[in-house]
């Protein structure tokens, strides 16, 4: 709702129109999921005002943020209910577009059976029984409550005077912030007792593996780096011990990758297979499994899983906002910033550390996505 339309500007054609006034200038509002917060991000993009010769760009379009964020489009004390009806129908849309994507959807439904006790099984989009319960009297209300109760954390990139900037920020923007509320950390250790294997059926034409572990190694952890270089060589591209194992060897699937979450120490394998392989593979992933914990990777398998590390954080500050991200993730989470810092630390990665963070890593829930019976 927030970029659609405030009081100044009441309709999204007027502000649009705004924008475009502004050399094609952009805000824009969304929520991302960081661990077990989620946070509202306002962005603006504009062009470098030294190349349009107008120094008062960067303070109009702060107004025009300050506008988005302070003054949106109310009425008595409620959003306006033309806007909020198509955003609800939007997001409803999109909550139910979720099971459209297999691939993602398996992880996500993996996720959520894992941490079905804990706030991080929560989806970003939400779900479709809350949303039908949202007034636009009580959107509005608890959108005030965030503006008086939420950290705020400003990053600005670019060609820019940081002081001068800082300056300019403080007198165009306002905030209104009474008391701050403090999140608890995600919980990163856990015992798994015993496997959750669950199993949903659709018309689909191949099958879904996501099996969720607990790498009990948090973000800042000293092994963390090296529990990010296990899942690398484990399953981390084309060189890896699952695609060149299960996939190319055996051809037991038709992609096969490790990914973990690093906000809440989670590593899930996923997989897209036949339905009659699904023994096979999970057998197989624990072959690969085991092999890496009792050390049977070579140097080599280390290199080419640094390198890619390496060059994944490279490629991190050839665009603005990739590299914000990855900045403000860093603040929010309590790891480490600075690149080359990081770079150092997995280049300094030995085998011995490894297998250490590997022996942390404990599997937790295998979620099947399986076809329907004729």
């Amino acid at each position: 709702l927030l970029d659609r339309a405030t009081l100044s500007y009441p309709t999204s054609r007027e502000f649009s129109i705004k924008l475009e006034e502004m050399y094609g200038s952009g805000v824009y509002s969304d929520v991302v999921k960081y661990g077990e917060k989620q946070v509202i991000q306002f962005k603006i993009q504009m062009p470098n005002p030294k190349h349009v010769l107008d120094d008062k760009l960067f303070e109009e379009i702060l107004l025009i943020l300050n506008e988005v964020i302070n003054n949106p489009l109310v009425d008595e004390g409620k959003f306006n209910r033309e806007y909020f009806d198509n955003e609800v129908k939007n997001l409803r849309d999109e909550i139910l577009g979720r099971v459209n994507d297999k691939m993602n959807y398996t992880y996500e439904r993996c996720v959520e059976i894992m941490c079905q006790e804990e706030p991080f099984k929560i989806n970003e989009l939400g779900d479709i029984e809350k949303l039908d319960d949202i007034t636009p009297e009580d959107l509005y209300s608890h959108y005030m409550n965030i503006l008086k109760e939420s950290d705020i954390d400003i990053c600005v990139i670019g060609d820019i005077d940081f002081d001068s900037t800082e300056k300019i920020i403080k007198e165009k923007l306002y905030f209104n912030v009474e008391t701050s509320i403090q999140y608890p950390k995600e919980r990163i250790s856990f015992d798994v007792d015993e496997v959750k294997y669950f199993e949903e059926k659709f018309k689909v034409n191949q099958g879904k593996i996501a099996i969720g572990y607990r790498s009990n190694t948090a973000i800042y952890d000293e092994l963390y780096e090296a529990s990010i270089l296990f899942a690398n060589i484990l399953g981390g591209g084309a060189n890896s011990k699952l695609f060149k194992n299960v996939r190319e060897k055996e051809s037991l699937c038709y992609y096969i990758h490790a990914r973990n979450e690093k906000y809440k120490s989670i590593m899930i394998i996923s997989s897209g297979i036949e339905f009659n392989n699904y023994d096979k593979v999970i057998e197989l992933i624990d072959v690969e499994f085991k092999n890496m914990i009792e050390g049977n990777f070579t140097e080599e398998d280390m290199k080419i899983a640094k390198d890619n590390m390496i060059s994944n954080l490279n490629a991190i500050s050839d665009y603005p906002n990739t590299f914000m991200n990855y900045y403000y993730s860093t603040v929010v989470s309590g790891g480490k910033f600075n690149i080359e810092e990081r770079k150092a630390a997995i280049a300094d990665i030995n085998k011995s550390e490894v297998i250490e963070a590997g022996k942390r890593i404990v599997k937790d829930t295998i979620y099947f996505l399986n076809r329907e019976d004729n």
